[in-house]
């Protein structure tokens, strides 16, 4: 019985020893985070207003060269409710048809020739979705689709905290991809920009 007990014991101060030692390890182990479980900011998420300013910024600042945009317009979208899974009547932040405070605005720059257009547009969402490339669509490969009007469309979606920002390419002939990545970029700068500070 003796024996036994000292036994137990010297596994128990070995296990304790080892323990400590694996503590004290010189290899670097990778820093895990852990997501927040709300997906919603707390106290730091633009509101309505800030998304007019930006609105209002970006239309001031933007410059594409070779493009001139084309004065946005204030649209209020009249929706029939079963396209918005029964929440609103209109694309606006009530949701209903008495309320003038749209929740999207289109940017139409267009080419000096007309033979290119983007549209850029923002859509104000009350969560944040974080930063991040949502697609990139470049149809090609489809053999069976009019390869002609497959070409002409070049499209980048993205999520900027609570914004979906929709960057899309309309050519005559056939749309660039190097030219969409340029306005990308002017696009992500103004937001880094405004977010900034």
């Amino acid at each position: 019985m003796r024996k036994t007990l000292l036994f137990l014991i010297s596994c128990l101060l070995i296990s304790i020893s080892l323990t400590g030692c694996w503590g004290k390890s010189n290899v670097d182990s990778p820093q895990v985070s852990v997501p927040s479980t709300s997906v919603i900011g707390t106290g730091d998420l633009p509101d309505y207003d800030d998304f007019l300013k930006l609105m209002e910024d970006f239309k001031n600042n933007i410059a594409i060269d070779g493009f001139s945009l084309i004065p946005p317009v204030k649209t209020i979208f009249l929706i029939e409710r079963d396209f918005t899974f029964d929440k609103k009547d209109t694309i606006t932040l009530g949701g209903g048809s008495g309320d003038f405070n749209p929740t999207q605005q289109l940017f139409i720059f267009e080419k000096e020739d007309k033979s290119v257009q983007f549209y850029v547009r923002f859509s104000y969402t009350e969560i944040d979705m974080g930063n991040n490339l949502v697609a990139w669509e470049i149809p090609v490969g489809y053999e069976n689709a009019d390869a002609e009007l497959l070409n002409r469309t070049d499209m980048a979606t993205y999520t900027y905290r609570n914004l979906i920002v929709t960057i899309t390419q309309n050519a005559k002939t056939k749309a660039d991809n190097k030219t969409t990545k340029e306005v990308v970029k002017s696009v992500l700068k103004i937001l880094d920009n405004y977010y900034s500070e």
